[in-house]
């Protein structure tokens, strides 16, 4: 059986006592896409997959059979749910039935339901990814004397690789590469982006724009809110939570935080005005977000961007608060920094001890 890489998504599991009233608001809830056709799964209190229900199942129900709202959806849900039974073969599974499903139910061999698969040849999301890909990496060299950092690898492949996989995996499938450094190199190995099944287009600067300039080349491309990426992001984002977040709290910028805490060593002497000890606070630690180097932006925002000159996205950021604009974050649990020849040793060898440990089969 091929890899499957599974995720729980509670916001499309019901119990089976609920009832049609409920169920309506939850998919009202959770109608990640718009357009009313997102599948809620039923389950008993054993986790066992016990059917399926959609909108017009409750439409249905409510229209046509005159059922009241306070009707069990086990009364009307679809008895024969689409699923993959874990270990079993492909054939057995009869893959053929996902084409309408945008997630898939793994069940073990008691229908126990262990998790889900999303189907992105049902669906792909239009926002389109910029990924920064044209820095010198002069913090690691000798590494980059003779490749591009984002061609660096951290595992077995290349870390651009590694975030076009992440995107791709959660149906995120048209990139534009700003290249520069090194760029042939990059350009040889995705080319269109075909053999990765993404597009890939590439943004060539005739000179130095810094981020936002590598933005305003792809301007007419770029008609939803779009993701901004360094080419040298290690992270796990979950990128369809952070535009559901992005849209929902209606920000013209979002950017990824992490946590990061520094520890001080030393007693910490806190003082007033006039040089006077309040208080020594002994070897503490201040926690901070920081920036992840990871964005999504909405396309009005572009015309805050100067052509004429350089600009980085802290000053298109501070632009935006300057006239009033919404910027919030969204933050994620696993960040790597690899700005340095140690972090970067230390980021191979925390990627060896991983190997295995992700919930994949």
């Amino acid at each position: 059986m091929e890899g499957i890489i599974v995720k729980f998504i509670p916001e499309i599991i019901l119990d089976e006592n609920a009832t049609i009233s409920e169920a309506a608001s939850f998919l009202e809830k959770n109608d990640f896409y718009g357009d009313g056709k997102t599948v809620l799964y039923v389950l008993n209190d054993d986790k066992q997959l016990l059917g399926s229900i959609m909108d017009s199942d409750l439409r249905r129900a409510l229209i046509e059979k005159n059922l009241s709202s306070d009707t069990k959806v086990k009364e009307i849900m679809n008895l024969n749910p689409r699923k993959i039974i874990y270990g079993q073969t492909k054939q057995n599974n009869d893959f053929k039935t996902w084409k309408k499903s945008r997630h898939i139910p793994i069940v073990d061999e008691n229908n126990i339901l262990l998790g889900f698969k999303e189907n992105y040849e049902v669906y792909f999301y239009p926002n389109k990814v910029v990924i920064m890909a044209g820095g010198l990496g002069k913090r690691l060299r000798p590494l980059t004397e003779h490749t591009p950092k984002p061609m660096l690898r951290i595992g077995s492949k290349p870390i651009l690789q590694e975030i076009i996989e992440s995107f791709q995996e959660q149906g995120f499938l048209d990139f534009y590469i700003s290249i520069n450094y090194k760029a042939q190199i990059i350009k040889e190995y995705f080319e269109n982006g075909k053999k990765f099944n993404v597009k890939i287009q590439y943004l060539e600067e005739e000179k130095e724009l810094g981020t936002c300039g590598s933005i305003k080349l792809a301007q007419r491309f770029l008609q939803h809110p779009f993701f901004v990426i360094n080419g040298d992001v290690l992270a796990n984002i979950d990128y369809n939570k952070m535009l559901q977040q992005h849209q929902k709290n209606k920000n013209d910028i979002t950017l990824c935080a992490f946590p990061y805490a520094v520890d001080i060593p030393f007693g910490v002497i806190e003082s007033n005005d006039k040089q006077c000890v309040s208080q020594i606070v002994e070897k503490p630690q201040y926690s901070y977000m920081i920036n992840c180097g990871a964005y999504i932006i909405n396309p009005e925002v572009i015309t805050l961007i100067d052509d004429k000159s350089p600009m980085d996205m802290p000053t298109l950021i501070q632009k935006v608060l300057d006239k009033q604009g919404k910027v919030g974050f969204f933050t994620i649990s696993e960040w790597i920094d690899i700005g340095n020849l140690e972090d970067f040793y230390r980021a191979k060898h925390k990627k060896h001890l991983k190997q295995g440990e992700q919930n994949e089969f």
